[in-house]
């Protein structure tokens, strides 16, 4: 998740992606952005509550959120081959899981080497 505000100084924005995990950032006075850790969301497992919350706490003036998204973030690689046909199904079935394999790819190598390796 990506968050861009305009806030005075000490405001502790906390992130929360499902009931285990949480990021926080401590504002500096003006205008700031920050990128969470979203590889690490686990909005994928069967337990999350497929949401985000963001709570302000140590509010000393005014908060303005400039910018709030997602941005997709995938393992550094280029995308090689491709696929068309005259089903747009079938294209938009394809555009989804080459866009699917991007984002899951990280954490597939992130995971692999620390859990794989512990059963051996």
């Amino acid at each position: 998740m990506y968050l861009k505000v305009n806030a005075p100084a000490g405001v502790t924005i906390t992130i929360r992606m499902n009931q285990w995990y949480q990021e926080q950032f401590i504002t500096k006075a003006g205008v700031q952005e920050y990128t969470t850790y979203q590889w690490q969301n686990t909005s994928g497992q069967p337990w999350s509550k497929h949401s985000i919350e963001y709570a302000f706490s140590n509010v000393t003036g005014p908060v303005q959120i400039l910018d709030l998204k997602y941005r997709p973030l995938g393992y550094n690689t280029e995308f090689v081959g491709s696929f068309t046909s005259n089903n747009p199904r079938l294209n938009t079935l394809w555009t989804k899981s080459r866009n699917t394999s991007y984002v899951c790819m990280r954490d597939q190598f992130y995971d692999c080497p620390d859990r794989e390796r512990g059963q051996w």
